[in-house]
């Protein structure tokens, strides 16, 4: 596997230019273990066709032009990357590890911080990675053809929710990253909805929504798209919520209790009956919009009903003949 970083003349520098925030230069080969395993996780997100196209640009003998879509690409996705090696790298480089174990180092000039300033630093550097990492998902919806081909944008386009936009009506996340890591509780949502709508009207809303029909959607299936929408948005927040990393949802989700002990014990990690408790609420929205969603889908007077077997000539039942064999005595 090839790595967006580590070119021979000055693959430190290289760090150091996609991590702005940073003091020191780290050695590469410090960085490159956590780097090759957060690169594995890039290339399940983004597929391996836009991965080689970055890494084609990477390999140019002259770099791209400043401000060119190569250039930007190439600069999104290094700092996506060593962000989140950075933040699985930095826990490990805060102690010394030697012969006698674990060790701390301190100087005149450089005081070791509290633990609560290092929980704060965790915390702030996994956000980092996420928003590093959103955007450039967000430049390759609206620049990259390859990305638009890939196997993980189509999947992610065949929900009823398939952009932020959609999702931000009934909460805003406004993270593109987000909305692909809660795909399985969409899915599962769907799933739900499809229980309690007649097939028919169920793909005739996907087909209409997708393209594969021509024809507008009806008053009603525009209903029930916005409902359904809804439903998903809370189904799979209440789906996400106990199963993904706190730090990539919106401020105001799940917050942690700061204390005034300036250590990790002051701070009190969400318990699991409080993540339990959040979901069950977007649970119990979900749920009430289920209901909304059965009542509306119930044929009214007039409608024509669609029958699952249509293909029946319910004419011929005349023509039984009881000694046919047909019926056992």
């Amino acid at each position: 596997m090839k790595l967006l970083f580590g070119k021979p003349k000055a693959p430190e520098t290289e760090i150091q230019d996609a991590l702005s925030f940073i003091d020191a230069m780290f050695e590469f080969k410090k960085l490159k273990s956590d780097i090759r395993s957060v690169t594995s996780q890039f290339i399940e997100t983004v597929g391996e066709d836009v991965y080689d196209e970055i890494v084609a640009i990477y390999e140019q003998n002259t770099p791209p032009e400043e401000g060119s879509d190569d250039a930007i690409v190439l600069e999104l996705a290094k700092s996506a990357i060593i962000t989140a090696a950075y933040r699985l790298f930095a826990p490990a480089n805060d102690l010394q590890h030697g012969m006698n174990g674990r060790t701390m180092l301190s100087s005149e000039d450089n005081k070791t911080p509290f633990e609560h300033m290092l929980v704060a630093d965790n915390d702030e550097l996994e956000r980092r990675a996420h928003r590093a990492m959103n955007d450039l998902l967000k430049w390759l919806d609206a620049k990259s053809a390859t990305w638009k081909d890939s196997d993980q944008y189509k999947e992610s386009h065949e929900l009823l929710v398939r952009t932020v936009k959609e999702f931000n009506r009934s909460y805003i996340i406004n993270s593109r990253l987000l909305l692909l890591k809660l795909q399985p509780g969409l899915r599962m949502a769907e799933n739900e909805i499809k229980a309690r709508i007649d097939p028919e009207t169920f793909k005739a809303i996907k087909d209409k929504r997708s393209g594969v029909s021509n024809t507008s959607l009806s008053a009603k299936e525009k209903q029930l798209l916005a409902l359904a929408q809804e439903a998903c948005v809370y189904a799979s927040l209440s789906w996400g919520i106990p199963r993904l990393q706190l730090t990539m949802f919106p401020e105001g989700v799940l917050q942690p209790v700061r204390g005034d002990r300036a250590s990790i014990k002051g701070r009190a990690v969400p318990q699991f009956n409080e993540v339990a408790y959040v979901s069950q609420l977007f649970r119990k929205d979900a749920d009430e919009l289920l209901l909304r969603i059965e009542k509306l889908a119930e044929p009214q007077e007039g409608e024509e009903v669609v029958s699952e077997r249509s293909d029946l000539d319910f004419n011929k039942l005349n023509d039984f003949n009881e000694d046919s064999g047909f019926v056992s005595a």
